[in-house]
């Protein structure tokens, strides 16, 4: 048999957080245990009235299904988030 190695795979990770800084603890949590250059993508890390620059975070971020327009969209990536994420239920 042969040994168990954890694997981390972390495509997309859909959390609210009350603030940047709150952000920051699980972007260092998972540098600390070597899965940050696994995480793809931060779906919406924020509520949607919350605005704020995320350039300075090493993690790709989607906005959702909360942008309703074409200004909601330039205001998003106005903000640096760089992809649009969309759920599909089947």
């Amino acid at each position: 048999m042969r040994p168990l190695t954890p694997t981390v795979v972390i495509l997309c990770i859909t959390l609210t957080h009350d603030t940047k800084e709150r952000l920051w603890q699980l972007v260092d949590f998972a540098a600390e245990i070597g899965a940050l250059d696994r995480i793809a993508v931060f779906e919406e890390p924020f509520p949607a009235v919350y605005k704020v620059d995320v350039a300075d975070l090493p993690v790709t971020m989607a906005v959702d299904e909360s942008v309703h327009s074409v200004q909601d969209v330039a205001c998003a990536f106005a903000e640096e988030y760089a992809a649009g994420a969309k759920k599909m239920y089947l």
